[in-house]
């Protein structure tokens, strides 16, 4: 143990670098969000993870706006 606090985290600032130059991993599966949305959908905002958190669905809606009627998704 170190009772120096500023050199015990700098150990470990030293043991997470060297764990990331010398353990090897290897990613078997990627997460991908594919989706189609009209322009007329209004409000909807994604997190990092491509999800609505479930607070903002109360702020999505459909636009009344008359170009939305014909809009199509380009």
């Amino acid at each position: 143990t170190n009772p120096d606090k500023a050199a015990r985290l700098q150990q470990y600032y030293d043991a997470e670098q060297k764990l990331i130059n010398d353990v090897a991993w290897l990613p078997i599966y990627q997460v991908t969000v594919q989706e189609l949305r009209k322009p007329c959908v209004v409000g909807v905002v994604d997190n990092a993870q491509g999800l609505t958190p479930p607070d903002d669905w109360a702020n999505v809606y459909i636009s009344t706006n008359s170009n939305c009627a014909n809009a199509t998704v380009q």
